[in-house]
C-alpha cells in the first residue's frame, strides 16, 4: 500500500497521497510563537524598556512628595514615592513605606502598556500578518491568546524588574540595607496584585485597539479612562473602586491583603477573559 510522498520545507512538514487519501497534512508553528515573533520584530521589548528608564527618570528627579495620594481613616491610598511622605502622613512603618514607594510607579504602567499594545496591533493589522494566520485556519481563541502573550512578557517583565531594582535603591538610600529582605516579602504579593491587573488592562486595551481601528484614539480612551477612575478613586478613599485605577492604587498602598485578593482576582479574571473572548469574536468577524 502507498504511504503517500513525504516533503520537508522550513515552516511544514506535508504528506501527499497514501492513507490521508490525498489530503494535505501540514505541521504550522504555535500562534504563540508567531506573536512573539512579530513582537520581537516589532520591538516591543525595547518600547517597554524605554518607558521603563523614563519611568526611572521621573522617579529620580521628581520622587520627594507624592504624585496622587489621599487619606483614609486608618491609612491613605496613592501613588507617593517618597518613604518619608508615606510615614509621615500615614502613619505606617519603615517597612511598608519603603514597599508602597517602590510601587508608586505603577501609576506609569498603564501608559507603557498602551503604548506596547499600540506598537504591536499595528504590527499585526497593518501588514495582514492576522489575515494570512485565519487564512491557515488558526482558531481566533488562540491567536487572541498569543496576541496577549507576546504583550504581556516585556511589559510584566520589566515592570517586575523596575520595581524590585526601585525597592533596592530606596532602601540603600534610605540607609536601611539590612531591611531589604522584609521590604521585598512584604512587596511581593503586593507585586503580584498589580500585574494581575495589568494582564486584565492589557486584554482590554488589546480588545479595544481591535474594535477601534485609530490606535491614537484608542489611547486617548483608556487613558482618559484610567485618570478619571484615579480620580474617582481619590474621592472615596475608603472603598475599593472595582477598576484597575482604583485596584492599582489598593495595591500599591496599605491596604489588608485579605480585602484586596478576592477583587482583583474576580475583576482581573472576569474582564480578561470576557476582553479576550470579544476580541477574538471580532477577528472571526472581521477577517
Amino acid at each position: 500500500m502507498n504511504d503517500g510522498t513525504h516533503f520537508s520545507t522550513p515552516h511544514a512538514t506535508v504528506r501527499i497521497g497514501g492513507s490521508s487519501s490525498g489530503h494535505e497534512l501540514i505541521k504550522r508553528p504555535r500562534p504563540a510563537v508567531a506573536s512573539l515573533l512579530i513582537g520581537l520584530k516589532a520591538h516591543l521589548g525595547l518600547l517597554a524598556l524605554a518607558g521603563s528608564v523614563v519611568t526611572c527618570l521621573i522617579f529620580l528627579f521628581f520622587g520627594d512628595g507624592s504624585w496622587m495620594f489621599a487619606l483614609t481613616e486608618a491609612s491613605g491610598i496613592g501613588f507617593a514615592p517618597d518613604p518619608a511622605y508615606w510615614t509621615a502622613n500615614a502613619g505606617i512603618s519603615t517597612v511598608d513605606a519603603l514597599a508602597c514607594s517602590a510601587l508608586a510607579e505603577t501609576v506609569f504602567l498603564p501608559f507603557i502598556a498602551l503604548g506596547v499594545c499600540g506598537r504591536f496591533c499595528g504590527a499585526v493589522y497593518t501588514t495582514g500578518a492576522r489575515s494570512v494566520s485565519r487564512a491557515r485556519g488558526t482558531s481566533p481563541r488562540r491567536l487572541a491568546a498569543g496576541d496577549l502573550l507576546a504583550v504581556s512578557l516585556p511589559v510584566q517583565v520589566l515592570y517586575s524588574a523596575t520595581v524590585l531594582m526601585t525597592a533596592t535603591a530606596l532602601c540603600l538610600q534610605a540607609g536601611q540595607a539590612n531591611l531589604l529582605g522584609t521590604v521585598l516579602a512584604s512587596l511581593a504579593p503586593r507585586l503580584l496584585l498589580a500585574l494581575v491587573v495589568n494582564e486584565s488592562f492589557i486584554a482590554c486595551v488589546l480588545t479595544l485597539y481591535r474594535l477601534i481601528p485609530n490606535r491614537a484614539a484608542a489611547f486617548g480612551i483608556m487613558a482618559v479612562g484610567f485618570i478619571a477612575s484615579c480620580v474617582a478613586q481619590l474621592s472615596f478613599p475608603g472603598d475599593i473602586l472595582p477598576a484597575h485605577a482604583g485596584l492599582w492604587m489598593h495595591a500599591s498602598s496599605t491596604t489588608a491583603l485579605h480585602a484586596l485578593t478576592l477583587p482583583v482576582a474576580v475583576f482581573s479574571s472576569v474582564t480578561g477573559f470576557a476582553a479576550l473572548a470579544l476580541c477574538a469574536r471580532v477577528q472571526r468577524l472581521r477577517i
